[in-house]
């Protein structure tokens, strides 16, 4: 048996002008989710934004201090006894506090974030930090604690 070369694939050529249009505007959104961040790749985990990332560094510092331990990310949390499911971005066990904290990262809020946000007021397991940047500075701008 002989070796030979394997040929490269051919270029897809569009059959109708608007197919080249969409293929270069797929191209040009598919790294942005539709809320226009862009998924991030950072410690050898990826996030969903920078300001995730941020967060995520934010937290393992405080893991490094000694004031958090046990840090997950997404943990699926079920709200209601209907399990309406929540996943927020991280958890951590805060050790001043005695108790696991759930932390969010919000570059933007949507009706859907807004509702789960007062199911979380009534029946969140825990308390749930909220991320957000003001002038490019990461700032707690929330702190939600249930009334359970």
């Amino acid at each position: 048996m002989t070796w030979r070369p394997v040929p490269k694939p051919k270029k897809r050529e569009p059959k109708h002008k608007w197919q080249a249009a969409y293929w270069e505007a797929c191209k040009a959104t598919s790294s942005t989710n539709k809320y226009g961040a862009k998924k991030t790749t950072h410690a050898g985990l990826s996030f969903a934004s920078q300001l995730e990332a941020d967060v995520y560094d934010l937290l393992v510092w405080f893991v490094s201090k000694k004031k958090l331990r046990a840090l997950r990310c997404q943990p699926h949390v079920f709200l209601t006894d209907a399990r309406i499911e929540m996943i927020p971005d991280f958890s951590a066990f805060d050790l001043s506090l005695g108790e696991l904290v759930y932390y969010e990262a919000k570059g933007f809020e949507t009706a859907t974030w807004r509702l789960k946000k007062k199911l979380w007021r009534v029946y969140g397991p825990g308390r749930l930090r909220i991320y957000m940047t003001d002038r490019g500075e990461l700032k707690m701008v929330e702190e939600i604690i249930p009334k359970r």
